[in-house]
């Protein structure tokens, strides 16, 4: 909510965003919205689909996810013994994994809340 803005526009902004309703019909209402990827539009600066911007970034992201995938399994490879570096704990190879595992799903997109 914007802080300095009138009591009309904030009440305005309450109605249409449906605030003044009961959480368990928001919750309902945003599920429905996101299982048809309708993520509604983003309130500043610019007002567009937010899914149009997640589409923008997506790129982005995947090519950051890979390159930190690729410097994280470069890491424990066969060239770290020939540098003399001991081998990388089992605990800590699992840690990475589970870590990578992460990177592969896009939680963002379940946790993305409608504006």
């Amino acid at each position: 909510m914007i802080p300095n803005a009138s009591p009309e526009v904030k009440e305005r902004l309450i109605k249409e965003f449906g605030l003044d309703r009961p959480i368990h019909v928001q919750y309902w209402q945003w599920l429905k919205r996101a299982v048809r990827l309708d993520f509604g539009r983003s309130f500043l600066p610019d007002g567009r689909p937010v899914l149009t911007k997640i589409g923008e970034r997506l790129p982005v992201t995947l090519f950051l996810n890979v390159i930190e995938a690729g410097h994280h399994r470069g890491a424990r490879g066969p060239h770290r013994r020939a540098l003399g570096h001991p081998p990388v704990l089992a605990l800590r190879q699992d840690h990475h994994r589970l870590r990578l595992r992460g990177l592969r799903h896009p939680g963002f997109l379940a946790r993305a809340a409608p504006d």
